[in-house]
């Protein structure tokens, strides 16, 4: 077996959850740009 194998399906799992909090935070900016009102 490779023992590589484990640090990188880590690693593809923390890219994942960085993409998503990337996704996330990135529309939320979205609809606080579009939206004046609720910006700070």
């Amino acid at each position: 077996m490779d023992p590589q194998g484990p640090k990188y399906i880590g690693l593809f799992e923390k890219s994942l959850v960085l993409w998503k909090i990337y996704l996330v935070s990135g529309t939320a900016w979205f609809h606080s740009a579009r939206t004046p009102n609720h910006s700070l």
